[in-house]
């Protein structure tokens, strides 16, 4: 099929064809890359979310031996799933619609999901230092890591994630607005508000989610969408500080 029909090839179809292309190419075929390039165009450029699953589901294999391969992963608290996840939202937010033309190819994206593997486990355990180093917990870091999600360019420092009390209420309501499903609303709650880990959640909420991923998966849909909403955007760019 010429490379100008992928561009109108359903999704489901499209992935049929990366599958068939990704094994052809970890059997040393010859193989096309075309078809994954215009899946991964369509979730990154078009911010399609069936797109983006597809590469999710597609792609999360290898991102998980790039992970268990990695020297420091041995050493890291978190598991696979964690380090994984992290890394396809680096991923998404370096790779989305204002950044994708630079990219040529599937091989420099590939390249550089690998490189948000390696920077994934390298800032977690920079992070694990500093904590010893503090000597205290540190209490705002699910706060900042969610600020960071929401709008990757908001650089702030630890001191001034504390914003006025009529600040964060408008905040909060703002996000609560947005919530979509109770899936969602649990994320909020637990995760982002009380700072509770992926798998805290599925054991306090096991009627909510079939597993840990689900968990992941429906936190970083929802904060991909938060991090496209006009209105979200608009308050850090008003300098607002959660």
């Amino acid at each position: 099929m010429a490379h100008q029909h992928l561009s109108h090839m359903p999704t489901a179809d499209l992935l049929a064809r990366c599958v068939e292309e990704t094994k052809r190419f970890f059997r040393r075929q010859e193989h096309e890359e075309a078809p994954c390039f215009e899946l991964m165009r369509r979730a990154l450029q078009e911010c399609s979310e069936p797109a983006w699953e597809c590469v999710y589901q597609l792609y999360r294999p290898l991102v998980a031996s790039w992970v268990h391969e990695h020297s420091q992963f041995v050493v890291c608290t978190e598991d696979v799933d964690y380090f994984i996840n992290d890394s396809f939202q680096r991923f998404w937010h370096a790779c989305n619609r204002e950044h994708f033309d630079r990219f040529v190819g599937l091989r420099p994206l590939l390249a550089y999901l690998k490189a948000c593997v390696h920077s994934a486990l390298t800032d977690h355990l920079r992070a694990c230092e500093m904590q010893l180093l503090q000597q205290q917990p540190v209490d705002l870091v699910d706060d900042i890591s969610y600020a960071d999600l929401i709008y990757a360019d908001a650089a702030m420092a630890v001191e001034e994630q504390i914003m006025a009390q009529d600040q964060r209420r408008i905040f909060w309501a703002m996000i609560r607005q947005r919530v979509q499903h109770e899936q969602e609303q649990a994320i909020l709650d637990y995760q982002f508000v009380q700072g509770w880990k992926p798998r805290e959640i599925l054991a306090r909420c096991g009627t909510l989610f079939t597993d840990q991923q689900e968990v992941y998966r429906v936190r970083d849909n929802l904060v991909r969408r938060l991090s496209r909403d006009p209105e979200v955007r608009a308050f850090f760019e008003a300098d607002h500080h959660v």
